[in-house]
């Protein structure tokens, strides 16, 4: 189950990624918790998840609640973005609204 959520963490964190403006970042978007600049930011959630989520990180040392809670955060962000888009999540063939189907079936087998 772990290799699957890890699998399915993908496609979120290449989205994440890429959603995270960093032009303007004083910190070359490495977060840091104890600064107020990250704390202010308007990207601050995802950068977050990014230090903890990024692939320099060894998530087979993650617990699989740890991965779950991942994967929600993942889910809430990917599915605000189709909605913002105005995707129609059940029939848009898009790889967003695919994933969140994909994603969504793996929340229900993990329950």
């Amino acid at each position: 189950m772990k290799d699957r959520i890890i699998q399915a963490l993908q496609y979120p964190r290449a989205l994440i990624r890429g959603g995270v403006e960093l032009h303007a970042c004083s910190h070359g978007g490495n977060y840091h918790e104890q600064a107020s600049d990250c704390a202010d930011c308007h990207f601050e959630p995802e950068c977050a998840w990014l230090f903890s989520h990024d692939e320099h990180i060894a998530f087979e040392s993650k617990s699989v609640d740890d991965l779950t809670e991942a994967l929600e955060f993942c889910y809430g962000y990917v599915d605000a973005r189709a909605t913002q888009l105005g995707h129609e999540v059940m029939s848009c063939g898009c790889d967003a609204c695919r994933w969140l189907r994909d994603a969504g079936r793996l929340m229900n087998s993990l329950e």
